[in-house]
């Protein structure tokens, strides 16, 4: 089929597709082989760039889990002490709170457990958990009177008004006997308790 256009070649559309064609062959050969080449150039540069950051990005991470993992071990010993420094500043609260602000003399009371320990007593342990004071001991006597010994260091301890102060209920508990080469040896605890007023 003949198609006859009669309007001049400057008026008539022309299609997208042949501009495209007609700048194109406008463009040197050179110019284009080297935009061309430049572009691919540019990505390959911007592939190599990523990638370097990938790599440096991993090196980064791997050197900071080998750093996590050599101080783990350190991490937990200095958890350990940190727990272990709060179980202490809560007991030195309590020492406080009961030394400073209810102004209880313990240095006192130690001087006054020292004067009235009898002959044959000692002393193993003397303690202040919450609002329990406790002295742990044992007695030896040649007359088997060691019952009586603790029961007389007890009630010297009661009669002590400086030593009761901020304490009450002077408690002896259950004396265990033992033997060591056929010495009698008597164990005791004796209990006080804060008042309630020095334990708030």
């Amino acid at each position: 089929m003949i198609r006859i256009n009669l309007v001049p070649e400057e008026l008539q559309k022309k299609k997208k597709g042949q501009i495209f064609k007609k700048i194109l062959k406008s463009i040197p050969l050179e110019i284009l082989v080297g935009s061309i080449a430049g572009v691919l150039i540019l990505l390959v540069g911007v592939h190599v760039l990523l990638q370097m950051t990938i790599f440096l990005k991993l090196a980064s991470y791997g050197r900071q889990k080998a750093r996590w993992v050599s101080i783990a071990p350190e991490k937990g010993h200095v958890d350990k002490v940190l727990e272990n420094l709060q179980i202490l500043r809560k007991k030195i609260d309590i020492v406080e709170r009961i030394t400073i602000e209810k102004r209880i003399s313990w240095a006192e009371k130690i001087n006054v457990i020292g004067d009235m320990v009898p002959q044959g007593l000692w002393l193993d342990k003397i303690s202040l958990s919450k609002n329990v004071f406790l002295i742990k001991g044992s007695a030896v006597s040649k007359k088997n009177d060691e019952m009586t010994s603790v029961g007389n260091f007890s009630s010297n301890l009661k009669k002590q008004k400086e030593f009761m102060v901020g304490l009450q209920d002077i408690e002896v508990g259950s004396i265990q006997r033992r033997n060591i080469h056929s010495t009698q040896i008597a164990d005791f605890v004796i209990t006080l308790r804060l008042d309630e007023k020095f334990n708030r």
